[in-house]
């Protein structure tokens, strides 16, 4: 009978000023949806984590950054899913799931949006199969590139 290998992993919240470089570096390195992706990291996403508007959670394999979900409190009730990597490496290892249920932990009783372009199936997806709904569809970036919107109940 073949074992499954023990896999180490934790999930932590940011930290250090050098945790923002790696995030930084981490998130730049993944595949891109958005338009003007590294404008948006480097003049809205990186300031909004050091003045704690965004919120990271890391999740680290041994020492390496393996995946982030950042998120930011819209309204009373409503958490905003702001960026959401997982390394091609670790695809297919419930490392999203992980983070969405730490998410889900610590902003019990609040609504969780985000959105999904329409062109990255695999993250539509996996929102899907994780209980989310779609609510709409909008132009929200680009005139003509429609994102998904998503919601979860978090009760």
């Amino acid at each position: 009978m073949a074992r499954t290998p023990t896999i180490h992993y934790h999930v932590k919240s940011l930290e250090y000023n050098k945790e923002v470089r790696l995030l930084k570096d981490f998130v730049l390195q993944q595949p891109q949806w958005y338009p003007l992706f590294k404008e948006w990291v480097d003049g809205k996403f990186i300031p909004r984590i050091e003045s704690e508007e965004y919120v990271p959670l890391l999740l680290f394999d041994k020492k390496s950054l393996a995946g982030n979900l950042t998120y930011r409190q819209l309204d009373k009730g409503i958490i905003e899913i702001k960026n959401l990597r997982i390394d091609e490496q670790y695809h297919n290892h419930y490392w999203g799931k992980i983070l969405l249920q730490q998410l889900k932990i610590l902003t019990k009783g609040n609504e969780i949006i985000t959105d999904v372009t329409e062109h990255n199936r695999p993250a539509l997806d996996f929102f899907l199969r994780n209980g989310f709904s779609i609510t709409g569809k909008e132009a929200l970036y680009l005139p003509n590139q429609y994102e998904y919107i998503l919601s979860l109940s978090n009760k």
